[in-house]
């Protein structure tokens, strides 16, 4: 608008500025990790909507660190972070990134890591060939079945009742690859019909999603939007289904031989197990790279929220479980035994960094679970009494089932275990040494000592010879619940070559009888009442 004074211009402008904040997503990966006491690097990953959209990253605990490159950026990436070792009791700490809280537990200085790797579901003589698990910890199957014959199945282990169901038990061929989505929705690689289908939990049904174009797809994945990536294994290509149009897109083509295993972060970053080419790989989205992560002849691969990918490593039918750490580009060995073989495992990790392993050929489903444990002695009363550990790290229903606590001693009896505290009972010690019963839980061992008990030497009282050898007496300060009779003539004798006579009788009023019958012959003799 213009206005107009006599030799005066006036000019009036109006700016309207528009943000479209809906196009606007920044995730993480994971909201909470779990780190062990010793100093180290983590990182979480970042999902970011617009791909150049700043971000900036802090911290509010002194034992947390950000470096000058993981403060501030733009885009999706892995934000890295190192911690102090603790010193002291377990702690707590945040890092705010990108407008979403991260929360860091470390363990205390006296826990250590949970190491043991236990069977949640037996499958008799069936092969599992791949495995997936949602929010809730409901594990998800690809059975091969007993026979190359057989018909595949898809199944599901519901931890909270411990019980294996069939969710689809026709129309699938050959070995077969699992996921799982948000909501529960099962995607199902079918090699043997070169397709991809899915079960809808809603409606308990299956549909064909990828019927044309693949070769013998060994595995699945899907990510927070319903985009299905897959392992086209004979073609040697991954390729990506996208739900927004049920189109399907080659995402790496070259330099791939035979990939079997393929799996998603939150930030649209895909990781391969290159099985002929023995290598993980990791294809970066922002600027469609691949990158080689380790060396491993590996038929599985799983990312966590931190960007960590876990694969089964066949290291010429020694199978083991790896994990390669995205903060620091590491490789841990996490389970080196008991896995059988030759091929055709699956791997999978929750929210909480469990470790799910298609155990094929020992035809079971097991779980190496992210947990720390305070092993310290626990030292207790004479007295009967009760007691608990210190809590478990995480505290989850993982210490019930197949992780439930375990007593190797009938006086030390577990009364119940509950967000990560496990309680437990103990009889009165009877006896004037101390004793040491065992606790096992997740691969550790807490003993638990009980003191002496405080023994005052009894009192004889009211001495009776009853004739024909028989003699009763009573006590005071009566620690025993039983009583052996010991007799010498000589009473210079050590205890050893004392004669061993019989034991108390209880003759319920409070008095105690014995019967020498050679006390009746004469002679001086000497008697000695032990307990026990």
């Amino acid at each position: 608008m213009i206005m107009e004074k006599p030799g005066l211009i006036f000019i009036a402008f109006s700016l309207l500025l528009f943000v479209n904040t809906a196009a606007l997503a920044q995730t993480l990966g994971t909201t909470h990790l779990l780190e062990g006491n010793s100093a180290g690097s983590d990182s979480v990953v970042l999902s970011v909507t617009p791909t150049n959209f700043p971000w900036t990253a802090t911290t509010n605990a002194s034992w947390l660190h950000l470096s000058a490159g993981n403060q501030s950026g733009a885009g999706s990436t892995n934000v890295v972070f190192t911690f102090d070792a603790n010193l002291g009791a377990t702690r707590t700490g945040t890092l705010a990134i990108a407008g979403q809280t991260l929360t860091v537990t470390q363990a205390g200085s006296t826990y250590v890591a949970a190491n043991q790797v236990t069977t949640l579901v037996s499958l008799g003589q069936s092969v599992p060939t791949s495995v997936a698990v949602d929010g809730a910890g409901n594990v998800y199957i690809a059975d091969f079945g007993v026979t190359e014959t057989s018909s595949a199945t898809i199944k599901q282990w519901t931890p909270a009742s411990n019980t294996l169901s069939t969710l689809v038990s026709t129309g699938l061929t050959g070995f077969c690859g699992v996921a799982v989505d948000g909501v529960g929705n099962v995607y199902i690689a079918d090699s043997g019909n070169s397709a991809i289908k899915k079960w809808t939990v809603a409606s308990n049904t299956v549909s064909t999603l990828v019927s044309s174009g693949l070769n013998g797809p060994y595995s699945v994945a899907v990510d927070a939007a319903g985009n299905v990536y897959i392992a086209d294994t004979s073609n040697n290509a991954i390729k990506e289904w996208l739900a927004v149009n049920g189109t399907v897109t080659t995402l790496v083509s070259s330099n791939l031989d035979y990939p079997e295993g393929v799996a998603v972060d939150e930030a649209g970053n895909v990781y391969i197990a290159d099985f002929s080419n023995n290598t993980i790989k990791e294809w970066t989205v922002v600027n469609n790279t691949v990158t080689t992560l380790a060396s491993a002849s590996s038929s599985a691969v799983a990312v966590d929220g931190a960007g960590n990918a876990y694969y089964l490593d066949l290291n010429f039918f020694n199978n083991v479980i790896k994990e390669w750490t995205a903060a620091s580009g590491t490789v841990t060995t996490l389970v080196s035994s008991g896995l059988g073989g030759p091929t055709a495992y699956g791997v999978a990790v929750d929210g909480t960094g469990n470790v799910y392993i298609a155990d094929s050929w020992n035809h079971a489903i097991k779980e190496l679970p992210r947990a720390f444990v305070d092993p310290t002695v626990k030292s207790e009363t004479a007295f009967a009494g009760s007691d608990a550990l210190p809590v478990v790290l995480p505290a989850t229903a993982n210490l019930t089932g197949p992780f439930a606590p375990v007593s190797d001693s009938p006086w030390l009896t577990l009364t119940g275990s509950a967000n990560g505290v496990v309680s437990f009972a103990f009889t009165a010690n009877p006896f004037d040494t101390s004793r040491t019963a065992n606790i096992s839980l997740l691969g550790q061992t807490i003993p638990v000592t009980q003191s002496a008990a405080l023994v005052t030497p009894p009192n004889l009282t009211g001495l009776t010879i009853l004739g024909n050898g028989a003699f009763q007496f009573g006590f005071t300060n009566n620690q025993g619940a039983a009583f052996t009779v010991l007799t010498t003539t000589n009473l210079l004798l050590p205890l050893t070559n004392w004669t061993v006579l019989s034991t108390l009788t209880n003759n319920g009023s409070g008095q105690y009888q014995f019967t020498d019958l050679t006390a009746t012959n004469g002679g001086q003799r000497f008697y000695r009442v032990s307990s026990p």
